[in-house]
């Protein structure tokens, strides 16, 4: 996992891949407050941005998740903040719900060791397939809504 703010990514993207520095430059270069909702291609299905307007909720309604063939470059674009929950994949990490092999997803009921990551706007994390993550938690006691920019990237072209 990877946690960044975009006002300082530039100065970090010499330890990015090609394929990242690629996916965090949609990011900056098409004013995500003012994209649409909807799929953006960048590289067909190698790399692509999905943009969401969504309501978080408390992190027990979450079920966390993790991926196979892509990882997340997710990118809280408004709303007052957003808790990710983040945990390491291990043996004993056993989806509840496998959908890896038709939608690259699995959805977890219970996982070891979560940690909480806040993002504000202007802030990214990236989730590897060893990350399994709960994304869309509220970040304080009551539901907000939230602007996201997520660029799924396949492993393939890392």
């Amino acid at each position: 996992m990877i946690v960044g703010n975009l006002d300082s990514w530039k100065k970090e993207a010499h330890v990015y891949s090609k394929a990242l520095a690629k996916g965090m430059a949609f990011i900056e270069e098409n004013r995500p407050e003012e994209l649409e909702v909807g799929r953006y291609e960048i590289d067909g299905d190698k790399m692509f941005a999905l943009v969401s307007v969504s309501e978080t909720e408390p992190k027990q309604d979450r079920k966390p998740e993790a991926h196979d063939r892509y990882i997340d470059i997710q990118y809280l674009v408004s709303g007052a903040g957003e808790v990710i929950g983040v945990a390491r994949r291990s043996a004993d990490s056993v989806p509840s719900e496998d959908y890896l092999g038709s939608r690259d997803i699995a959805f977890y009921t219970e996982v070891k060791d979560e940690t909480d990551v806040l993002l504000r706007p202007g802030m990214f994390a990236v989730f590897f397939p060893d990350d399994i993550h709960r994304p869309l938690c509220a970040a304080g006691d009551k539901a907000d809504t939230v602007k996201k920019v997520v660029v799924k990237i396949a492993l393939d072209i890392l």
